[in-house]
Protein backbone atom coordinates (compact mmCIF):
# COMPACT_ATOMS: atom_id res chain seq x y z
CA UNK A 1 0.00 0.00 0.00
CA UNK A 2 1.35 3.39 -0.96
CA UNK A 3 2.23 5.74 1.88
CA UNK A 4 0.69 9.17 1.64
CA UNK A 5 3.18 11.84 0.71
CA UNK A 6 3.71 15.05 2.59
CA UNK A 7 1.55 17.60 0.83
CA UNK A 8 3.46 20.33 -0.97
CA UNK A 9 0.24 22.22 -1.64
CA UNK A 10 -1.61 22.79 1.62
CA UNK A 11 -0.77 26.03 3.45
CA UNK A 12 0.98 26.24 6.78
CA UNK A 13 1.11 29.11 9.27
CA UNK A 14 4.66 29.86 8.12
CA UNK A 15 4.57 31.94 4.93
CA UNK A 16 7.94 30.60 3.85
CA UNK A 17 7.29 26.90 4.51
CA UNK A 18 9.91 25.34 2.18
CA UNK A 19 7.67 23.10 0.13
CA UNK A 20 4.70 25.40 -0.12
CA UNK A 21 6.62 28.41 -1.35
CA UNK A 22 8.23 26.27 -4.03
CA UNK A 23 4.74 26.09 -5.53
CA UNK A 24 3.96 29.78 -5.52
CA UNK A 25 2.96 30.60 -9.06
CA UNK A 26 3.80 27.32 -10.74
CA UNK A 27 0.57 27.25 -12.67
CA UNK A 28 1.32 30.46 -14.50
CA UNK A 29 4.26 28.88 -16.22
CA UNK A 30 2.85 28.26 -19.67
CA UNK A 31 1.93 31.34 -21.57
CA UNK A 32 1.12 30.97 -25.25
CA UNK A 33 1.00 33.42 -28.08
CA UNK A 34 -2.55 33.74 -29.43
CA UNK A 35 -3.11 31.21 -32.18
CA UNK A 36 -5.00 31.93 -35.35
CA UNK A 37 -6.61 29.42 -37.72
CA UNK A 38 -3.15 28.21 -38.77
CA UNK A 39 -1.74 26.51 -35.68
CA UNK A 40 1.80 26.63 -36.99
CA UNK A 41 1.74 30.42 -37.30
CA UNK A 42 1.08 32.20 -33.98
CA UNK A 43 -0.43 35.64 -34.52
CA UNK A 44 1.93 38.45 -33.61
CA UNK A 45 0.11 41.73 -34.03
CA UNK A 46 1.92 44.30 -36.18
CA UNK A 47 0.01 47.16 -34.56
CA UNK A 48 2.47 49.60 -33.04
CA UNK A 49 2.97 49.36 -29.29
CA UNK A 50 4.44 51.49 -26.54
CA UNK A 51 7.18 50.14 -24.30
CA UNK A 52 8.25 46.54 -23.90
CA UNK A 53 5.39 45.20 -21.82
CA UNK A 54 5.04 44.32 -18.16
CA UNK A 55 5.73 41.40 -15.86
CA UNK A 56 2.99 40.67 -13.32
CA UNK A 57 4.33 38.99 -10.18
CA UNK A 58 2.12 37.38 -7.51
CA UNK A 59 3.55 37.95 -4.02
CA UNK A 60 2.13 35.24 -1.76
CA UNK A 61 3.45 36.75 1.47
CA UNK A 62 2.30 40.33 0.96
CA UNK A 63 -1.02 39.65 -0.80
CA UNK A 64 -0.33 41.82 -3.79
CA UNK A 65 0.88 41.79 -7.38
CA UNK A 66 3.95 43.75 -8.43
CA UNK A 67 3.94 45.19 -11.95
CA UNK A 68 7.41 45.41 -13.50
CA UNK A 69 7.95 47.70 -16.49
CA UNK A 70 10.13 45.52 -18.73
CA UNK A 71 11.61 48.56 -20.50
CA UNK A 72 13.15 49.86 -17.27
CA UNK A 73 12.99 46.81 -14.96
CA UNK A 74 11.38 48.89 -12.26
CA UNK A 75 8.14 48.29 -10.36
CA UNK A 76 5.56 50.66 -11.80
CA UNK A 77 2.55 49.54 -9.73
CA UNK A 78 1.45 47.29 -6.88
CA UNK A 79 -2.05 45.82 -6.85
CA UNK A 80 -3.62 44.48 -3.65
CA UNK A 81 -5.44 41.18 -4.21
CA UNK A 82 -6.71 38.33 -2.00
CA UNK A 83 -5.08 36.15 0.63
CA UNK A 84 -1.93 34.40 -0.63
CA UNK A 85 -1.91 35.02 -4.40
CA UNK A 86 -0.19 32.12 -6.08
CA UNK A 87 -0.22 32.39 -9.87
CA UNK A 88 -0.91 34.82 -12.72
CA UNK A 89 -2.27 34.43 -16.23
CA UNK A 90 -2.81 37.23 -18.76
CA UNK A 91 -5.60 37.27 -21.32
CA UNK A 92 -4.27 37.12 -24.91
CA UNK A 93 -5.48 40.64 -25.63
CA UNK A 94 -3.47 41.92 -22.67
CA UNK A 95 -6.48 43.48 -20.98
CA UNK A 96 -6.78 41.41 -17.80
CA UNK A 97 -4.67 39.42 -15.34
CA UNK A 98 -6.23 36.48 -13.47
CA UNK A 99 -4.72 35.80 -10.04
CA UNK A 100 -5.77 32.81 -7.89
CA UNK A 101 -5.75 33.57 -4.15
CA UNK A 102 -5.08 30.31 -2.31
CA UNK A 103 -6.52 31.18 1.09
CA UNK A 104 -9.37 33.41 -0.17
CA UNK A 105 -10.71 30.66 -2.44
CA UNK A 106 -11.17 33.14 -5.25
CA UNK A 107 -9.55 34.73 -8.30
CA UNK A 108 -8.79 38.44 -8.55
CA UNK A 109 -9.31 39.90 -12.03
CA UNK A 110 -6.97 42.85 -12.59
CA UNK A 111 -7.78 45.46 -15.24
CA UNK A 112 -4.34 46.00 -16.77
CA UNK A 113 -5.21 49.44 -18.15
CA UNK A 114 -5.73 50.79 -14.63
CA UNK A 115 -3.98 48.14 -12.50
CA UNK A 116 -7.03 47.82 -10.28
CA UNK A 117 -9.08 44.75 -9.36
CA UNK A 118 -12.13 44.80 -11.62
CA UNK A 119 -13.89 41.86 -9.99
CA UNK A 120 -13.35 38.75 -7.88
CA UNK A 121 -14.57 35.27 -8.84
CA UNK A 122 -15.22 32.62 -6.18
CA UNK A 123 -13.85 29.21 -7.16
CA UNK A 124 -13.02 25.96 -5.35
CA UNK A 125 -10.95 25.35 -2.26
CA UNK A 126 -7.37 26.63 -2.38
CA UNK A 127 -6.96 27.71 -6.02
CA UNK A 128 -3.35 27.29 -7.10
CA UNK A 129 -3.04 27.41 -10.88
CA UNK A 130 -4.61 29.20 -13.82
CA UNK A 131 -4.38 29.14 -17.61
CA UNK A 132 -6.38 30.98 -20.26
CA UNK A 133 -7.49 29.62 -23.61
CA UNK A 134 -5.75 31.10 -26.68
CA UNK A 135 -8.89 32.90 -27.85
CA UNK A 136 -9.23 34.47 -24.41
CA UNK A 137 -12.71 33.21 -23.61
CA UNK A 138 -12.10 30.80 -20.70
CA UNK A 139 -9.85 30.57 -17.65
CA UNK A 140 -9.10 27.15 -16.12
CA UNK A 141 -8.32 27.31 -12.39
CA UNK A 142 -6.98 24.32 -10.43
CA UNK A 143 -8.31 23.97 -6.88
CA UNK A 144 -5.74 22.11 -4.78
CA UNK A 145 -7.94 21.20 -1.82
CA UNK A 146 -11.15 20.34 -3.68
CA UNK A 147 -9.44 18.26 -6.38
CA UNK A 148 -11.15 19.95 -9.27
CA UNK A 149 -10.85 22.65 -11.90
CA UNK A 150 -13.15 25.68 -12.12
CA UNK A 151 -13.88 27.03 -15.60
CA UNK A 152 -14.43 30.79 -15.72
CA UNK A 153 -16.24 32.44 -18.62
CA UNK A 154 -14.09 35.53 -19.11
CA UNK A 155 -16.89 37.55 -20.75
CA UNK A 156 -19.06 37.28 -17.63
CA UNK A 157 -16.54 36.18 -14.97
CA UNK A 158 -18.85 33.40 -13.89
CA UNK A 159 -18.17 29.69 -13.34
CA UNK A 160 -19.54 27.64 -16.20
CA UNK A 161 -18.16 24.20 -15.26
CA UNK A 162 -16.36 22.32 -12.50
CA UNK A 163 -14.25 19.31 -13.51
CA UNK A 164 -13.04 16.63 -11.12
CA UNK A 165 -9.39 15.73 -11.62
CA UNK A 166 -6.69 14.00 -9.55
CA UNK A 167 -5.43 14.68 -6.04
CA UNK A 168 -4.20 18.22 -5.32
CA UNK A 169 -4.12 19.72 -8.83
CA UNK A 170 -1.67 22.55 -9.36
CA UNK A 171 -0.13 23.56 -12.71
CA UNK A 172 -2.35 24.08 -15.76
CA UNK A 173 -1.48 24.56 -19.43
CA UNK A 174 -3.66 24.74 -22.52
CA UNK A 175 -2.70 23.55 -25.97
CA UNK A 176 -2.17 26.27 -28.61
CA UNK A 177 -5.24 25.15 -30.54
CA UNK A 178 -7.38 25.55 -27.41
CA UNK A 179 -8.54 21.94 -27.56
CA UNK A 180 -7.10 20.49 -24.35
CA UNK A 181 -6.08 21.54 -20.86
CA UNK A 182 -3.30 19.66 -19.08
CA UNK A 183 -3.56 19.66 -15.27
CA UNK A 184 -0.83 18.24 -13.02
CA UNK A 185 -1.98 16.40 -9.89
CA UNK A 186 0.71 16.63 -7.22
CA UNK A 187 -0.49 13.77 -5.02
CA UNK A 188 -1.65 11.46 -7.83
CA UNK A 189 1.66 11.72 -9.69
CA UNK A 190 -0.16 12.19 -12.95
CA UNK A 191 -1.58 14.69 -15.41
CA UNK A 192 -5.29 14.96 -16.22
CA UNK A 193 -6.09 15.76 -19.85
CA UNK A 194 -9.29 17.77 -20.21
CA UNK A 195 -11.20 18.00 -23.49
CA UNK A 196 -12.18 21.68 -23.52
CA UNK A 197 -15.11 21.09 -25.88
CA UNK A 198 -16.79 18.81 -23.34
CA UNK A 199 -15.00 19.81 -20.12
CA UNK A 200 -14.36 16.18 -19.34
CA UNK A 201 -11.18 14.27 -18.50
CA UNK A 202 -10.35 12.01 -21.43
CA UNK A 203 -7.19 10.41 -20.05
CA UNK A 204 -4.49 10.66 -17.40
CA UNK A 205 -0.74 10.41 -17.93
CA UNK A 206 1.54 9.04 -15.20
CA UNK A 207 4.65 11.14 -14.60
CA UNK A 208 7.25 11.49 -11.80
CA UNK A 209 7.01 12.03 -8.06
CA UNK A 210 4.96 15.10 -7.10
CA UNK A 211 4.52 16.90 -10.43
CA UNK A 212 4.08 20.62 -10.09
CA UNK A 213 4.07 22.55 -13.34
CA UNK A 214 3.42 21.98 -17.03
CA UNK A 215 4.22 23.90 -20.20
CA UNK A 216 3.21 23.07 -23.78
CA UNK A 217 5.43 23.74 -26.79
CA UNK A 218 4.14 26.41 -29.20
CA UNK A 219 3.57 23.79 -31.92
CA UNK A 220 1.34 21.80 -29.57
CA UNK A 221 3.29 18.56 -29.84
CA UNK A 222 4.91 18.22 -26.40
CA UNK A 223 4.26 19.01 -22.75
CA UNK A 224 7.04 19.43 -20.19
CA UNK A 225 6.16 18.51 -16.58
CA UNK A 226 8.38 19.20 -13.56
CA UNK A 227 8.54 16.48 -10.87
CA UNK A 228 9.49 17.93 -7.48
CA UNK A 229 10.80 14.88 -5.62
CA UNK A 230 12.09 13.01 -8.67
CA UNK A 231 14.33 15.88 -9.71
CA UNK A 232 13.19 15.34 -13.28
CA UNK A 233 11.11 16.70 -16.12
CA UNK A 234 8.71 14.35 -17.92
CA UNK A 235 8.20 14.98 -21.63
CA UNK A 236 4.72 14.03 -22.87
CA UNK A 237 3.96 13.39 -26.55
CA UNK A 238 0.57 15.08 -26.93
CA UNK A 239 -0.38 13.01 -29.96
CA UNK A 240 -0.34 9.83 -27.87
CA UNK A 241 -0.41 11.24 -24.31
CA UNK A 242 2.57 9.11 -23.35
CA UNK A 243 5.85 10.03 -21.69
CA UNK A 244 8.58 9.78 -24.31
CA UNK A 245 11.53 11.17 -22.32
CA UNK A 246 12.62 11.98 -18.78
CA UNK A 247 15.23 14.66 -18.22
CA UNK A 248 17.18 14.88 -14.96
CA UNK A 249 17.49 18.47 -13.78
CA UNK A 250 18.23 20.05 -10.39
CA UNK A 251 16.93 19.41 -6.89
CA UNK A 252 13.27 20.31 -6.40
CA UNK A 253 12.42 21.43 -9.95
CA UNK A 254 9.39 23.66 -9.72
CA UNK A 255 8.44 25.74 -12.68
CA UNK A 256 8.92 25.47 -16.43
CA UNK A 257 8.49 27.85 -19.34
CA UNK A 258 9.18 27.42 -23.05
CA UNK A 259 10.54 30.04 -25.42
CA UNK A 260 8.06 31.21 -28.08
CA UNK A 261 10.38 29.76 -30.74
CA UNK A 262 9.88 26.33 -29.16
CA UNK A 263 13.60 25.62 -28.98
CA UNK A 264 14.35 25.63 -25.23
CA UNK A 265 12.58 24.90 -21.95
CA UNK A 266 13.64 26.75 -18.79
CA UNK A 267 13.23 24.95 -15.45
CA UNK A 268 13.62 26.54 -12.01
CA UNK A 269 15.19 24.46 -9.23
CA UNK A 270 14.45 25.47 -5.68
CA UNK A 271 16.77 23.65 -3.25
CA UNK A 272 19.56 25.55 -1.49
CA UNK A 273 22.81 24.64 -3.21
CA UNK A 274 20.90 23.81 -6.42
CA UNK A 275 19.21 27.12 -7.05
CA UNK A 276 19.51 27.52 -10.76
CA UNK A 277 17.56 27.64 -13.96
CA UNK A 278 18.21 24.61 -16.12
CA UNK A 279 17.98 25.03 -19.89
CA UNK A 280 16.71 22.02 -21.88
CA UNK A 281 17.22 21.75 -25.63
CA UNK A 282 13.80 20.59 -26.82
CA UNK A 283 15.18 19.00 -30.01
CA UNK A 284 17.39 16.61 -28.05
CA UNK A 285 15.99 16.77 -24.49
CA UNK A 286 19.47 17.42 -23.17
CA UNK A 287 20.66 20.11 -20.78
CA UNK A 288 22.59 22.87 -22.52
CA UNK A 289 23.09 25.36 -19.68
CA UNK A 290 22.51 26.12 -16.01
CA UNK A 291 21.98 29.70 -14.85
CA UNK A 292 22.75 30.37 -11.19
CA UNK A 293 20.18 32.49 -9.34
CA UNK A 294 21.87 32.23 -5.92
CA UNK A 295 18.80 31.66 -3.71
CA UNK A 296 15.42 30.12 -4.47
CA UNK A 297 13.78 30.08 -7.89
CA UNK A 298 10.00 29.73 -8.05
CA UNK A 299 8.15 31.10 -11.08
CA UNK A 300 9.42 31.78 -14.59
CA UNK A 301 7.99 33.59 -17.60
CA UNK A 302 9.51 34.50 -20.95
CA UNK A 303 8.89 37.68 -22.91
CA UNK A 304 7.00 37.30 -26.21
CA UNK A 305 10.14 38.12 -28.21
CA UNK A 306 11.98 35.26 -26.47
CA UNK A 307 14.79 37.54 -25.33
CA UNK A 308 14.32 37.58 -21.56
CA UNK A 309 13.21 35.29 -18.75
CA UNK A 310 11.78 36.66 -15.51
CA UNK A 311 12.42 34.31 -12.58
CA UNK A 312 10.88 34.95 -9.17
CA UNK A 313 13.00 34.36 -6.05
CA UNK A 314 10.91 33.57 -2.99
CA UNK A 315 13.86 33.90 -0.59
CA UNK A 316 15.30 37.29 -1.54
CA UNK A 317 11.94 38.75 -2.65
CA UNK A 318 13.42 39.61 -6.03
CA UNK A 319 12.92 38.82 -9.68
CA UNK A 320 15.98 37.74 -11.66
CA UNK A 321 16.10 38.90 -15.27
CA UNK A 322 17.96 36.49 -17.55
CA UNK A 323 19.16 37.39 -21.04
CA UNK A 324 18.44 34.22 -22.98
CA UNK A 325 20.90 34.84 -25.80
CA UNK A 326 23.74 34.42 -23.32
CA UNK A 327 21.92 32.75 -20.40
CA UNK A 328 23.24 35.35 -18.00
CA UNK A 329 21.50 37.36 -15.28
CA UNK A 330 21.42 41.03 -16.27
CA UNK A 331 19.61 42.55 -13.29
CA UNK A 332 17.31 41.90 -10.34
CA UNK A 333 14.10 43.69 -9.36
CA UNK A 334 12.86 43.89 -5.77
CA UNK A 335 9.16 43.03 -5.45
CA UNK A 336 6.81 41.94 -2.63
CA UNK A 337 7.06 39.16 -0.06
CA UNK A 338 7.51 35.58 -1.34
CA UNK A 339 7.03 36.18 -5.07
CA UNK A 340 5.90 33.16 -7.04
CA UNK A 341 3.74 33.26 -10.14
CA UNK A 342 4.79 35.56 -12.95
CA UNK A 343 3.29 36.30 -16.35
CA UNK A 344 4.08 38.76 -19.12
CA UNK A 345 1.54 41.30 -20.37
CA UNK A 346 2.18 42.69 -23.86
CA UNK A 347 2.90 46.34 -24.38
CA UNK A 348 -0.12 48.58 -24.79
CA UNK A 349 -0.90 49.64 -28.36
CA UNK A 350 -0.09 53.16 -29.43
CA UNK A 351 -2.76 55.36 -30.95
CA UNK A 352 -3.87 53.48 -34.04
CA UNK A 353 -3.48 54.90 -37.52
CA UNK A 354 -4.79 53.83 -40.88
CA UNK A 355 -1.22 53.01 -41.85
CA UNK A 356 -0.70 50.40 -39.15
CA UNK A 357 -4.23 49.09 -39.65
CA UNK A 358 -3.29 48.52 -43.28
CA UNK A 359 -0.07 46.82 -42.17
CA UNK A 360 -2.06 44.51 -39.89
CA UNK A 361 -4.31 43.46 -42.77
CA UNK A 362 -1.26 42.81 -44.96
CA UNK A 363 0.23 40.65 -42.24
CA UNK A 364 -2.85 38.44 -42.39
CA UNK A 365 -3.07 38.28 -46.17
CA UNK A 366 -1.23 36.17 -48.76
CA UNK A 367 1.88 38.33 -48.38
CA UNK A 368 1.84 37.63 -44.65
CA UNK A 369 0.78 34.48 -42.81
CA UNK A 370 -1.98 33.58 -45.28
CA UNK A 371 -4.85 33.66 -42.78
CA UNK A 372 -6.89 35.75 -45.21
CA UNK A 373 -7.47 34.84 -48.82
CA UNK A 374 -6.50 37.43 -51.40
CA UNK A 375 -10.08 38.57 -51.95
CA UNK A 376 -10.75 38.91 -48.23
CA UNK A 377 -7.58 40.91 -47.63
CA UNK A 378 -8.21 43.13 -50.65
CA UNK A 379 -11.76 43.89 -49.52
CA UNK A 380 -10.49 45.04 -46.14
CA UNK A 381 -7.69 47.08 -47.71
CA UNK A 382 -10.13 48.86 -50.02
CA UNK A 383 -12.09 50.01 -46.99
CA UNK A 384 -8.93 51.26 -45.28
CA UNK A 385 -7.89 53.13 -48.43
CA UNK A 386 -11.39 54.62 -48.82
CA UNK A 387 -11.39 55.79 -45.20
CA UNK A 388 -7.96 57.39 -45.69
CA UNK A 389 -9.14 59.38 -48.72
CA UNK A 390 -12.25 60.55 -46.88
CA UNK A 391 -10.25 61.67 -43.87
CA UNK A 392 -7.85 63.54 -46.14
CA UNK A 393 -10.87 65.48 -47.43
CA UNK A 394 -12.10 66.17 -43.91
CA UNK A 395 -15.11 63.87 -44.25
CA UNK A 396 -14.86 62.29 -40.82
CA UNK A 397 -18.43 60.95 -40.62
CA UNK A 398 -18.16 59.26 -44.01
CA UNK A 399 -14.83 57.73 -43.00
CA UNK A 400 -16.40 56.45 -39.78
CA UNK A 401 -19.15 54.74 -41.80
CA UNK A 402 -16.55 53.03 -44.01
CA UNK A 403 -14.65 51.84 -40.95
CA UNK A 404 -17.92 50.55 -39.49
CA UNK A 405 -18.22 48.41 -42.64
CA UNK A 406 -14.60 47.30 -42.09
CA UNK A 407 -15.46 46.25 -38.54
CA UNK A 408 -18.52 44.33 -39.74
CA UNK A 409 -16.44 42.42 -42.28
CA UNK A 410 -13.86 41.55 -39.62
CA UNK A 411 -16.59 40.31 -37.29
CA UNK A 412 -18.07 38.23 -40.11
CA UNK A 413 -14.65 36.68 -40.77
CA UNK A 414 -14.32 35.88 -37.07
CA UNK A 415 -17.77 34.30 -37.00
CA UNK A 416 -16.82 32.18 -40.03
CA UNK A 417 -13.70 30.93 -38.24
CA UNK A 418 -11.31 32.69 -40.60
CA UNK A 419 -9.96 35.10 -37.99
CA UNK A 420 -9.30 34.22 -34.36
CA UNK A 421 -10.85 36.25 -31.57
CA UNK A 422 -7.50 37.88 -30.86
CA UNK A 423 -6.86 38.80 -34.49
CA UNK A 424 -10.34 40.25 -34.81
CA UNK A 425 -10.00 42.18 -31.57
CA UNK A 426 -6.74 43.74 -32.81
CA UNK A 427 -8.32 44.93 -36.05
CA UNK A 428 -11.62 46.08 -34.55
CA UNK A 429 -9.96 47.88 -31.65
CA UNK A 430 -7.68 49.78 -33.98
CA UNK A 431 -10.48 50.74 -36.39
CA UNK A 432 -12.65 51.95 -33.53
CA UNK A 433 -9.83 54.10 -32.19
CA UNK A 434 -9.19 55.95 -35.46
CA UNK A 435 -12.37 58.01 -35.65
Amino acid sequence: MRTAKKSPVMPTPLPRAPLLVLLAGLAACAEHAPIGPSESSPWQSVLSTTGAGFAYVANAGSNNVSVIDIATNTVSASVSVGDRPIAVAITPDGHFAYVPNQLSNNVSVIDIATNTVATTVSVGSQPLGVAITPEGTLAYVSNGASNNVSVIDIATNTITATISVGSEPLGVAITPDGAFAYVVNTQSDNVSVIDIATNSVITTVNVGDTPLAVAVTPDGTLAYVTNLFSGTVSVIDLATNTVTATVGVGIYPGNVAIRPAGDFAYVTNGQAGSTRVTVIDIATNTITADVSIVTGGAGVAITPDGDLAYVTDRISDKVWVIELATNTVTTTVSVGDSPGGVAIAPAAPEECTLENLSDAVNALGPAGDGTLKEGQANALQRKVDRARKLLDKGKTQAAAEVLADFIQQVEDLEAAGVLSAVQAADLVGCAEAIV
